[in-house]
């Protein structure tokens, strides 16, 4: 389970509160950390420590546990990359209810950490890709596990390494020259024998959905040169429906019911020189959150009433932000993270000014 399959009760409205780190790496532009709740009920932080101002760089994943005195002090460290992280994703394993972490860097290194097991490692591979790895994802099957690689590089293919058998590799051929930015998945009920795993692929000009292991087209959405680059997503679901979100530079934006593979909702900016969508996250059963960088702001999209806008929410620091999550923090509630280009991870409360909905 993720955080975004987990449905708050409130309304989202946000007052930043603390800087929680000042010391996180923002290379990319879709999930530079995460966040899960351990077995004793501790919030835990998992970000790539970067100091921009040391000489001598350590390239370690931090962990913050998020308490109540906000005291926000590192409690451990992830060991074993040699260059700056770039990807960490939490994936809770639903047929063993045991907890992973994913992590990748610029050395094309990706580590599997069993966070259950004293964060070991369980995986890790040097995938020789030409361009960094913006984006992983943790697929899960009865009693097998597998970790999907994407990269930028102008040759780069997606790859499906099975966890426990690192050698065992398949590559999704569709995908080469893609340039994916970012990746997610989506569980295909309905699908025949290998065409249940959807890997969905977000890159230039192009969203690319392959059915796993079968290696087919599920479906391909073409953006225009007006809207070049997709560097971020959100597979999610409404009223019992699977959904994926994107958003393209400049002010794209389109919902594709995964099952029908139809569009039913677009936006496009009138002018794209003032807007630059990135990073959607599903709040509640109700609204869908988008953030809006060039404008400082997270547009709140009211899916009961057609993906209406609700309200904008008017974020106060004066810094490129590049990523949003949603967190339960122990003193503040139901929150929101976001990373900037400043380097820090900031922690905003929820005010909860938006009416809730009558029958």
């Amino acid at each position: 389970m993720s955080f975004e399959e987990t449905s708050f009760s409130s309304n989202p409205n946000f007052l930043y509160i603390d800087t929680i780190t000042d010391k996180s790496d923002c290379l990319s532009d879709s999930y530079n950390f995460d966040c899960f709740v351990n077995k004793t009920g501790e919030t835990l932080l998992f970000y790539p420590y970067f100091d921009v101002k040391a000489q001598d760089h350590d390239y370690h994943i931090g962990i913050i546990n998020l308490n109540e005195k906000g005291d926000n002090k590192e409690v451990g460290k992830l060991l074993g990359h040699k260059d700056r992280v770039i990807c960490i994703r939490y994936f809770r394993d639903p047929f063993t209810n045991k907890d992973y972490l994913i992590s990748s860097d610029k050395k094309y290194v990706v580590i599997v950490w069993d966070l259950d097991d004293n964060y070991k490692k369980i995986m890790e591979v040097e995938t020789k890709y030409e361009g960094f790895i913006y984006s992983c994802y943790l697929i899960f099957e009865q009693n097998q596990k597998f970790a999907v690689t994407i990269s930028l590089g102008s040759n780069a293919v997606t790859k499906v390494y099975d966890v426990d058998h690192k050698d065992k590799v398949t590559e999704i051929a569709e995908s080469k020259n893609l340039a994916v930015y970012y990746v997610d998945y989506w569980f295909n009920k309905n699908g025949n024998d290998g065409e249940k795993h959807i890997i969905i692929q977000c890159g230039k000009n192009k969203v690319l959905m392959s059915a796993y292991p079968k290696n087919t087209t599920y479906l391909s959405i073409e953006t225009t040169e007006k809207f070049p680059y997709i560097l971020n997503g959100l597979r999610f679901k409404n009223k019992d429906k699977d959904y994926f979100a994107f958003a393209a530079t400049y002010g794209l934006i389109k919902i594709i019911d995964l099952e029908t593979k139809q569009e039913v909702f677009k936006f496009e900016a009138p002018d794209k020189l003032n807007c630059h969508f990135n990073c959607f996250v599903k709040w509640n059963d109700r609204y869908l959150l988008l953030k809006d960088c060039a404008q400082r702001q997270i547009v709140v999209f009211d899916m009961d009433d057609g993906y209406k806008v609700k309200s904008k929410c008017l974020c106060p620091e004066d810094y490129f932000e590049k990523f949003m999550k949603k967190v339960k923090h122990p003193k503040y509630g139901e929150s929101l993270l976001s990373l900037g280009i400043d380097w820090k991870i900031k922690l905003f409360s929820n005010r909860n000014i938006i009416p809730p909905k009558t029958n």
